[in-house]
């Protein structure tokens, strides 16, 4: 699975809270306390890793 391979490129923490967010759908106040991290610290990892899963798909399409 791509999306998979992807995800696992991410470091530790950034796969654990792309996994709490995408899988388990929890809010990123929710991230930030089970992970008990600031909630900026979410948002900005969060962000950071979509940009790296998007650059790391990038090229592929739905077929």
């Amino acid at each position: 699975m791509l999306l998979a391979e992807a995800i696992k490129q991410l470091p530790d923490r950034a796969q654990e809270m792309v996994r709490l967010k995408f899988f388990e759908d929890l809010t990123q106040a929710q991230i930030a306390e089970r992970c008990d991290l600031p909630l900026g610290t979410v948002k900005s990892d969060l962000r950071r890793s979509l940009v790296r899963l998007r650059l790391h798909l990038e090229g592929y399409q739905d077929v």
